[in-house]
């Protein structure tokens, strides 16, 4: 699992996104009526997980390796 499966699912688990493989974020927004309220949520939560990974795991190859990450 990378960043990116990191991203989707907390965006998938909060409602905000489904997947969408056409997307060049892989993604499609939930929130239709207001779409730029979507990307600042995504930005957002982007910005949270990227800060939480690289503060916990300083090193790619232990995010491969945690077994509660890759279950």
């Amino acid at each position: 699992m990378g960043l990116e499966d990191l991203y989707f699912l907390i965006s998938s688990a909060l409602g905000i996104a489904v997947g969408n493989p056409s997307s060049s974020l892989g993604l499609k927004l939930t929130i239709e009526d207001h779409p730029y309220a979507g990307l600042v949520m995504w930005g957002n939560i982007k910005k949270l997980v990227t800060g939480y990974v690289n503060h916990n795991y300083p090193n790619p190859s232990l995010v491969e390796t945690d077994q509660e990450l890759q279950a």
